[in-house]
């Protein structure tokens, strides 16, 4: 019949029936193993509360108590300082966002001026993993 295909093109279809069908099994088993290790998360959400894996950490006033990590709670507004300390602060943060590269998830728990905002905007992210 003239509307049936030929021998090469229901080969092609059932390679790519195949292949479609092994790349959704494969796509299942690596959800199946996500949810397997983080386990926690699916059931939770991320950004839960969670004292006992330090998340979210800490928050830190100054540069130098940074401790290379993935995370960085900072709170550098909103403090006892006096006006010009609590400026120079915010100022020495702002110099140093942008050169934290190991950086993949950032809480600001204080007010955010512009210029810090726009330092924030200007890290640049660390690997992320699933």
């Amino acid at each position: 019949m003239p509307g049936d295909p030929d021998e090469f093109t229901r080969f092609r279809e059932k390679a790519r029936a195949e292949t479609s069908r092994r790349l959704l099994e494969e796509f299942k088993e690596r959800v199946e193993q996500a949810v397997h290790e983080h386990g926690d998360q699916a059931q939770t959400g991320f950004w839960t509360y969670r004292p006992g894996h330090s998340f979210p950490p800490e928050a830190i006033r100054h540069p130098s108590e940074y401790d290379g990590g993935r995370y960085l709670n900072l709170a550098c507004t909103q403090t006892d300082l006096k006006p010009t300390a609590q400026r120079k602060l915010v100022e020495s943060w702002c110099e140093a966002l942008p050169g934290l590269d190991k950086v993949e998830f950032l809480w600001l728990s204080s007010r955010v001026n512009q210029p810090l905002f726009d330092a924030a905007c200007q890290m640049k992210s660390g690997s992320s993993t699933f």
